[in-house]
């Protein structure tokens, strides 16, 4: 129980008052006490309670949160919001082959590409958030590189220009990563994320 002070922030209900009381402070509680309503910081309803202490008359007053009432969406959560999504290629090797004779021929090369994710959030837990809001996963892990080296064969059509090509399909998104925090919007980032999605290779020919 507090003494001397002002009450602005008193906010205990009424059925509680009387359990907290003294008996000689309850004596002298009058029903009008109850009367005063106000809303808190919080936009929530709250009581005031004044009274005289039956003991050396000082001005006293309880003071205590509701627990019932409390309104809010129940909503914590943080989501993507996509401004621009786009697939494309990261192509490491291209090569043009020309083949006069009238047989097929091959082509072999030991070929290097990168498994990449620039994220663009800054947890992996967020990354996950976001290939889930747009559809396509990382073929790599969460802000780490690595390289790949395959032996890659081509087969180059008879009397033809063969273009091959070999590299990484890659996947680009920017947008905002929202937090909300009881249905109340907290903090929007912006996030500019691109990563490698799978292996990629390509054959083109043309007749001489």
């Amino acid at each position: 129980m507090l003494t001397k002070k002002k009450l602005a922030t008193a906010t205990i209900a009424s059925t509680l008052f009387f359990a907290t009381l003294t008996p000689l402070a309850a004596q002298n509680v009058e029903a009008s006490d109850l009367e005063q309503t106000f809303l808190t910081e919080e936009g929530q309803v709250g009581t005031e309670i004044q009274y005289e202490d039956g003991i050396d008359g000082e001005e006293v007053f309880e003071e205590i949160q509701p627990s019932i009432g409390v309104r809010y969406v129940a909503y914590d959560e943080t989501v993507y919001m996509p401004s621009t999504k786009s697939s494309g290629t990261k192509i490491s090797y291209t090569a043009e082959v020309i083949n006069k004779s009238t047989g097929a021929d091959k082509v072999s090369r030991s070929l290097t590409r990168e498994k990449f994710v620039k994220a663009g959030v800054s947890t992996s837990a967020e990354f996950n958030i976001l290939t889930a809001k747009v559809g396509v996963k990382a073929e790599g892990s969460f802000g780490k590189s690595s390289k790949v080296t395959v032996t890659y064969t081509w087969s180059i059509p008879a009397k033809t220009k063969t273009t091959i090509q070999y590299g990484s399909k890659t996947y680009a998104t920017t947008g905002y990563m929202a937090r909300y925090s009881r249905g109340n919007l907290t903090s929007k980032t912006y996030v500019n994320s691109s990563y490698s999605t799978a292996e990629y290779s390509n054959k083109t020919s043309k007749g001489l």
